[in-house]
């Protein structure tokens, strides 16, 4: 049963056919990027004299902001080209490390070949593609190509040979993203590519490269429930976006249910163009509905992009919809339990073997007799806290066992499992909090609609280095603690520290010396002392018990001895005065100013 169902799926897939189906599980698709990287010496303005513009640095920029946004599970294959197809490094995005190696060596890269085999170069590296995929049909691929030159490979091959070979070779939602930097690629080149439907060709000006701006709807499905009832409903798509959008950019919509058609039953999706947010509201609605066959349908809801530079992938996304009547089930808390949560309880990677730790826990979920006699699914999705130490990659998060954050699952497990398996790598100690987001599907549930969920990560355990700084970092304290007392045990615990500077500047002394008063009990300027050696005077400034400012008391030997503050004359002597921030002494030939530190 379980093969016929994944059958019926990858058929649904490729022919995008409206027929009755019972599927579940995972329903948020993986997107790779196959990058190929022109290293013919034109991309670094040679051979000299040639009018060529050195670009390439810039497309090294571009490619690394873009391997920089990519979600976790997504793999980047990297492959430079000239007169040959170059090595096709791997590299599978599961936090920042795995991404800075990417771009390591996307920078590492030198333009240093003479020809340009672009079309030789694109057939083979997604050959390779490929043979990496294989059966896994949850994989989109998106090749993107960045060139300043056009083919002039050996084979005389033409773009329209490159798209029929990729059309052979691809699977539903691959995609071509050609970017020719400041060269124009011939009109029939550019409508081979465009016209295949599979295809985007991007064309830069002369020295400079577009960024890669992606929209990638997150969810591979969306299941509309029962259309039975009421001919409408609707649902959430969360977009993911790398990169900065032109403001005017929106997101067309239409649908393909090609057998209901066939029948005078459309199915229409709205709106038809929308502004790209984190979530968005698309609604299904029946028209000419009667006389469908009681049963559950699936189709896609096309999406495509108002601007040759985004690119959108994957393009379709399946929606299905039930008419039928109505199943019902209810979310049943675990025995004992009053409220409706799941308490997944602790996981400790950094204990564990292989560095990955596991948690769950399951709600129990009562059908009626119609859910149970004829079975059906419902939607699940998984939303996080934003509060959380830090954001689990979807592959971490599993429903029934199934890896994701949007899930469809079947109804006869009797049963609603939510479970993480961490990595130490991509997540932080803390408590975790986040919601399950139930969504009718052909069967209705009754009850609760968000069911909260939480775990924790323990702290990684102490290594023998950290244990060791610790016991220095005690036995440092101890001793700072040790010389504190004793001092206090000198000097009384009364007697309060000066705080701030002196700058003493001499008229033929531009910047001055500078002393810092704090830690210091008092400080002697004038006659007899290092500092004013010509002073007619003596200075001792000693702190205040509040310790917000001290006092000066002037001892006069010859002459006057001045204080002022900014602002002040000089011609006014004084005995003591409270010296605060911005203070000046006139102490001649000295002059005297306080600062705080």
């Amino acid at each position: 049963m379980l093969r016929f169902s994944f059958l019926l799926r990858i058929v649904s897939l490729f022919l995008a056919a409206s027929v009755p189906l019972r599927l579940a599980g995972q329903v948020q698709t993986r997107v790779d990027y196959v990058v190929l990287i022109d290293i013919s010496g034109s991309m670094a303005g040679r051979p000299e004299g040639s009018g060529n513009v050195n670009i390439f640095p810039q497309v090294q920029q571009a490619v690394g902001q873009f391997i920089s946004e990519l979600e976790p599970g997504s793999h980047v294959f990297i492959t430079p080209f000239a007169e040959t197809l170059g090595a096709t490094r791997r590299f599978e995005i599961g936090g920042p490390g795995s991404a800075q190696e990417a771009i390591a060596y996307v920078n590492s890269l030198q333009a240093t070949g003479s020809e340009t085999h672009v079309y030789g170069a694109m057939r083979d590296v997604f050959a390779r593609y490929n043979d990496f995929r294989r059966a896994q049909d949850d994989r989109v691929g998106v090749l993107m190509v960045f060139t300043d030159g056009l083919d002039n490979g050996p084979e005389g091959l033409s773009m329209r040979d490159v798209v029929q070979q990729f059309g052979l070779q691809r699977k539903e939602n691959d995609f071509i993203y050609y970017a020719t930097l400041g060269v124009n690629l011939p009109p029939e080149e550019a409508a081979a590519l465009v016209g295949s439907g599979f295809g985007a060709h991007d064309p830069s000006p002369r020295g400079d490269v577009h960024p890669v701006r992606i929209v990638q709807p997150r969810y591979a499905l969306l299941s509309f429930g029962n259309l039975q009832r009421n001919p409408q409903s609707q649902r959430q798509l969360r977009l993911d976006v790398r990169g900065q959008l032109p403001p005017e950019f929106r997101l067309g919509t239409s649908t393909q249910f090609p057998q209901l058609a066939e029948r005078g039953i459309y199915v229409e999706v709205s709106p038809k163009r929308v502004a790209v947010q984190e979530e968005v509201r698309l609604g299904l609605t029946l028209v000419n509905a009667e006389g469908i066959p009681t049963g559950d349908y699936e189709g896609v809801i096309q999406l495509e992009s108002s601007d040759p530079q985004v690119i959108v992938v994957p393009r379709q996304i399946r929606a299905r919809f039930t008419y039928a009547p109505p199943r019902t089930a209810r979310m049943l808390a675990p025995p004992g339990r009053e409220r409706l949560e799941l308490a997944l309880g602790r996981v400790d990677p950094w204990r564990a073997r292989e560095g990955r730790d596991a948690a769950g826990d399951s709600l129990r979920l009562d059908l009626d007799r119609e859910a149970a006699a004829r079975g059906g699914n419902f939607g699940v999705r998984v939303r996080q806290d934003a509060r959380n130490p830090s954001v689990l990659p979807a592959q971490a998060l599993r429903v029934n066992g199934v890896a994701g954050e949007m899930h469809n699952v079947d109804a006869a497990a009797r049963r609603l499992a939510f479970g993480v398996e961490v990595d130490r790598n991509q997540v932080k100690p803390g408590t975790y909090r986040g919601t399950l987001l139930l969504e009718d599907g052909s069967v209705e549930l009754q009850g609760a609609r968000e069911v909260p969920w939480t775990f924790v990560v323990a702290r990684p355990p102490l290594g023998p280095g950290a244990v060791a700084g610790l016991v220095l970092a005690a036995l440092a304290a101890l001793a700072v603690l040790a010389l504190l007392a004793m001092r206090w045990l000198a000097v009384g615990p009364f007697k309060p520290l000066l705080r701030g500077r002196l700058t003493l500047r001499a008229p033929s002394d531009v910047f001055g010396e500078e002393i810092v008063l704090t830690g210091k009990r008092h400080v002697l300027l004038g006659s007899g002392t290092d500092q004013l050696p010509r002073a007619s005077a003596r200075v001792r400034i000693v702190p205040e018990q509040s310790r917000s400012h001290f006092r000066i008391k002037l001892v006069a030997e010859e002459g006057n001895v001045q204080i002022r503050r900014p602002g002040e004359p000089y011609d006014t002597p004084v005995a003591i005065e409270p010296l605060q921030d911005g203070d000046v002494i006139t102490l001649a030939p000295y002059r005297i100013e306080y600062s705080r530190l």
